[in-house]
């Protein structure tokens, strides 16, 4: 179980305050997504876990937002091409908070003939790369169970060292459900204080279903501080 709590940064770049590993890379923040990474690498073996999917069990618990600190941080280590797959096409968010502008992404290449290059992005983060999720869809579902889908991720995982996907939540949706079966395993993000403890164990029995490898969760939302009786005694 991984935690931090987001503060307020920010300046004219257009990325969203919230990506704090941007903004900040020395910051204690910074160094909970570095020790994420260092766990991910140690699962498997030692053998590195190259995609990852970021779900919750339900909207609102940061899931985005992790997903964008955890794809900056693994892309500091130079040599190593990271790919933030923006996977949530219910209420996409990936291009918002990176500030990257296309009109193509997801949706539109799994539905129409265009080319792979036309909905990747560049960043202004060395190594980093963005697909947005493109079009809007209430039933992503069937484009997601296509053949298309899963040659796609195929093709992503021999372009990239690492691929960060950000889906829609569990409970109400189908989709990270079926996206699991493309990456190397699930991060589950839960929000302290919000998050109901047999919600969240509903959402990691959905994936489990789906034999997903569920490699942990992320708590989001918290703050550290010294309680009072204690500082006195400091």
């Amino acid at each position: 179980m991984f935690s931090y709590y987001v503060t307020s940064v920010g300046d004219e770049s257009g990325i969203d305050p919230r990506v704090i590993a941007y903004y900040d890379p020395n910051a204690v923040f910074s160094e909970q997504f570095r020790g994420i990474q260092t766990q991910l690498n140690s699962f498997n073996g030692g053998k590195s876990i190259r995609s990852i999917l970021i779900s919750s069990a339900n909207s609102g618990e940061g899931k985005s937002v992790t997903a964008a600190n955890l794809a900056v941080i693994i892309s500091e280590d130079k040599g190593q091409k990271v790919l933030l797959l923006d996977a949530n096409l219910r209420n996409p968010s990936v291009e918002k908070l990176l500030n990257v502008k296309n009109e193509k992404g997801l949706s539109d290449y799994l539905s129409n003939n265009i080319a792979l290059e036309q909905v990747l992005t560049k960043t202004p983060i060395e190594n980093l790369t963005v697909l947005n999720a493109g079009i809007a869809r209430t039933q992503p579902a069937e484009i997601f169970t296509s053949l298309k889908c899963r040659e796609l991720f195929a093709k992503l995982k021999e372009r990239y060292n690492y691929i960060i996907v950000d889906a829609s939540a569990v409970i109400p949706f189908a989709d990270a459900k079926i996206l699991s079966e493309y990456v190397d395993g699930v991060l589950l993000v839960v929000q302290a204080c919000r998050s109901r403890r047999e919600v969240v164990w509903r959402a990691e029995e959905l994936l489990k279903s789906s034999r997903t490898k569920l490699l942990g969760a992320i708590l989001t939302n918290v703050e550290y501080y010294i309680p009072e009786y204690i500082h006195r005694h400091l």
